[in-house]
């Protein structure tokens, strides 16, 4: 019996009413080489110095006629934790990004539609003159067009976030679309100085239309909220770090990314809320199993992080 108990992988530990030791069996030994733990009637989970964790679970044995002890069986579910903590993680994030779209939305929907409906009013109440009729089409047209730019851009981020958007994958240098998308942006958005320091790195297997977009997102938002931008590149085997970065740090809050815009890329006359190029941003980088993350203090300024792996 004593070989079984040996040779199994999960750690056991029978002590006595006492809590004195009795058995341990390698798996354990390995586990706790500090020596045994600290035990409770309630404890299921337990770090180990090394960075593992083990769950626990025990049931009482009589033994030898006396006062049951305690079998103690331990399993290493560091994978089950890390995984779990992952998922909490995602689902975190998740419900963020969700409050985020909707206060986007709501926002960049209520502009135009309170000056359709306003302007709506104004020629209910009386023909208006040939000049107010004029200009007052030409505020309908202009914010009917601003809302289906906005319905674009919102179905875009769904098929992005729900996989409709299949990904077109090619080789791409990143380094050389960090430089292009750059350019593109000191053209759009020429009051906003952009540095780029490209070095260079392995090609990643990526949709280039979307991955344009997220570079582009990523120092256009920096550019637009701070004002300039440096943007630099770095690979290594993990995959794919974009940075855009600025002295400055004005804090991104939602209602400052609200309020800032930034036109998209194929014509500067149509803007994009910043709020939404972060959304996409986002959504993009999940596709391809990276993330985007954001900082801002006095200390570092304002950062934008892409982290895209090796796929």
């Amino acid at each position: 019996m004593n070989d079984v108990i040996d040779s199994l992988d999960v750690g056991i530990l029978v002590e006595d009413a006492d809590r004195n030791l009795l058995l341990a069996n390698p798996a354990f030994t390995e586990m706790f080489q500090a020596g045994p733990p600290e035990l409770l009637s309630d404890t299921t989970e337990l770090s180990l110095p090394d960075g593992r964790i083990v769950e626990g679970t025990h049931r009482p044995v009589p033994l030898d006629g006396a006062a049951p002890g305690d079998l103690w069986m331990f399993r290493d579910v560091t994978a089950e934790v890390h995984a779990r903590r992952e998922v909490a993680e995602e689902r975190r994030r998740l419900a963020e990004l969700k409050s985020r779209f909707i206060a986007c939305a709501s926002h960049e929907l209520r502009t135009p539609l309170t000056t359709i409906s306003s302007f709506a009013q104004m020629l209910g109440d009386g023909p208006p003159s040939h000049q107010e009729l004029a200009a007052t089409m030409a505020a309908i047209q202009r914010n009917s067009e601003r809302m289906l730019l906005l319905m674009d851009d919102l179905t875009l981020l769904s098929r992005i976030e729900s996989g409709d958007r299949a990904l077109e994958t090619t080789p791409v240098d990143l380094a050389r679309l960090a430089r292009d998308t750059a350019e593109r942006l000191t053209a759009l958005v020429p009051q906003s100085p952009v540095r780029v320091t490209a070095a260079p790195g392995p090609l990643l297997n990526g949709d280039e239309q979307l991955l344009r977009q997220l570079l582009y997102a990523v120092a256009g938002i920096v550019a637009a909220t701070q004002g300039s931008v440096v943007v630099s590149t770095h690979a290594d085997q993990n995959g794919w770090t974009i940075t855009a970065a600025a002295p400055a740090a004005t804090p991104l809050t939602d209602e400052y990314l609200l309020a800032a815009a930034l036109p998209t890329l194929d014509a500067a006359a149509r803007r994009r809320s910043v709020a939404l190029w972060l959304l996409i941003a986002h959504a993009i980088a999940t596709r391809h199993r990276g993330v985007v993350t954001t900082s801002g203090d006095a200390t570092e300024g304002t950062r934008i992080r892409a982290h895209l792996p090796l796929i």
